[in-house]
């Protein structure tokens, strides 16, 4: 968490009846952001949940106004 890379507020996980089933971290190198350490626990796989999480993640950002642009 000291690193110059982790953003506190831009850390994500996902919940299924209160258990932790999902992660996704942004992170900044220089002038760049980047997902890092997404993913879905094995068992919830193939139900969408990655799919709605991602969407998630990046509406979240958008809505900070601190990232602007992603691919």
């Amino acid at each position: 968490m000291s690193s110059s890379y982790f953003l506190k507020d831009y850390c994500y996980v996902l919940y299924k009846n209160h258990m932790p089933i999902g992660y996704g971290q942004i992170i900044k190198d220089r002038s760049l952001y980047y997902l890092v350490n997404f993913g879905i626990i094995e068992e919830f796989r193939g139900m969408g949940f990655g799919y709605i999480f991602l969407n998630y993640i990046l509406n979240d950002i958008k809505g900070k106004n601190k990232i602007k642009n992603y691919i």
